[in-house]
């Protein structure tokens, strides 16, 4: 009984030692109210387990005095964890100490980051990268959304949940990124730019709440100005409804959880088929409109087409040069039967003047015939004269044409005679009247 009351209480002190032990890794993890709060409790865990343990050790005296000196050896060890309590307090103290200077330190530190968050904010604000003017608009029918967050956090999951249950048809893919921590900002700027040379319709960066150190991955400004340079939309989703960081406001758009940021990304399947339906509603309806007047305006055209077709317009002028025909004919028939009134008489008249013109014409013909026959050369011919040529045939009208020795021809009635000049000799005017002459030269015709 002894050996097992003995081996309890042993346990008892060395849990209680572990326990002790064991509290210093574990608060300082913690705030420095919890580890205070916690410190006490197990300091009452520890005291009652000490009292109970006297109790038991009371107990055990007054059932069994054989355990008397058991019980010494267990004050002496109880006097000893109580010392060792006490060790345990002052460790406790000490390190509550060290736990709020380095709450001082976090608070001053704390203090510079946001000094620096503001500075920050201000010069990407003056550079123009929160302008609205450079805000993407978000795919109102996104078929593929990229995930830029940790691969193990309940972000991802949170996103592809909501995004899933609003539209099924819609394609999630996660690239895994650190989201806090050394490295954290550079693994986001790779996730950015390795899904912006892809063809995703809409990228979510982000991750679920937490303090801001957790959170400054990003604040960082190679996460803004990857985020800016980007060319696809993106939606911010860092941390809780109050948690601001810079890329929230560098982003497209900023939502308050991931679950918000998964229903920006991706409409509901239920709004696009009632949409759908109403656009093809109006589709048909307008389609009919549009078939009801163009079927009319066929129908015009048509219509115009036949009265303007060739077979139409060639049958019509083939009426119009019938009736023309017929209006010809009768406009001729009584033209000449006016004609024929007028032109009786006057033929009659006409009958009569060139008769009278005709015999006038024959008597004056007569007359003529006669003169022509007085001048004609024949009758010269017969009367003696003659026709003399050069050998060119040319006109000898004077004896200055022809010199002697020059072969001349004569034409007489029934032939000619061919001659050569002897003698030529000029007559002048008085040679009419006294019969003189004057000699050209000497010779004989033959």
């Amino acid at each position: 009984m002894r050996r097992r009351l003995h081996k309890s209480v042993l346990l008892c002190l060395l849990t209680g030692m572990l326990v002790c032990a064991g509290m210093v890794p574990v608060l300082a993890e913690k705030t420095t109210e919890q580890k205070l709060s916690e410190t006490n409790d197990t300091i009452e865990k520890l005291q009652e387990k000490s009292k109970k343990a006297k109790a038991r050790l009371d107990a055990a005296k007054k059932e069994q005095g054989e355990i008397g000196d058991k019980l010494d050896k267990l004050n002496e060890q109880l006097e000893e964890v109580q010392l060792a309590l006490e060790d345990v307090e002052a460790r406790i103290a000490k390190k509550n100490d060290q736990i709020a200077s380095t709450g001082d330190e976090l608070a001053a530190m704390e203090e510079k980051r946001a000094q620096r968050y503001e500075a920050m904010k201000r010069e990407f604000q003056e550079m123009g990268m929160f302008d609205a003017s450079y805000k993407k608009p978000l795919p109102k029918y996104p078929k593929k959304v990229g995930i830029i967050t940790a691969q193990t956090g309940a972000a991802v999951r949170d996103i592809i949940r909501v995004g899933t249950r609003r539209n099924p048809y819609v394609q999630f893919v996660l690239y895994p990124a650190l989201v806090q921590g050394e490295g954290a900002a550079e693994s986001v700027v790779r996730g950015i730019e390795t899904m912006d040379a892809q063809d995703y319709d809409v990228l979510i960066v982000g991750r679920g709440g937490g303090s801001i150190e957790e959170l400054w991955a990003f604040n960082e400004e190679i996460v803004a100005r990857a985020i800016f340079a980007c060319n696809t939309p993106i939606i911010s989703a860092v941390g809780h409804e109050v948690d601001f960081t810079i890329a929230d406001f560098v982003a497209d758009k900023r939502a308050a959880t991931p679950s918000e940021a998964a229903e920006l990304a991706v409409p509901l399947y239920t709004d696009m088929e009632g949409r759908l339906q109403d656009l093809y509603g109006r589709l048909q309806k307008n389609m009919t409109v549009e078939l009801n007047r163009l079927a009319l305006r066929l129908q015009k055209s048509r219509s115009i087409l036949l009265s303007h077709s060739p077979e139409k317009v060639l049958a019509d002028r083939r009426q119009y040069a019938v009736t023309l025909e017929e209006r010809l004919e009768n406009r001729m028939s009584s033209a000449l039967l006016r004609a024929r009134h007028r032109v009786d008489p006057m033929e009659e008249r006409m009958s009569r003047s060139l008769t009278g013109k005709l015999d006038q014409s024959r008597h004056r013909l007569c007359v003529n015939a006669v003169r022509l026959d007085g001048l004609s050369p024949l009758k010269k011919f017969q009367a003696g004269y003659a026709y003399p040529t050069d050998e060119n045939g040319q006109n000898i009208s004077s004896v200055r044409q022809v010199k002697q020795g020059d072969k001349i021809r004569i034409r007489l009635m029934d032939g000619r005679i061919e001659s050569r000049v002897e003698d030529a000799v000029i007559e002048d005017s008085e040679e009419k009247y006294g019969k003189k002459e004057r000699r050209i030269n000497a010779g004989r015709s033959f």
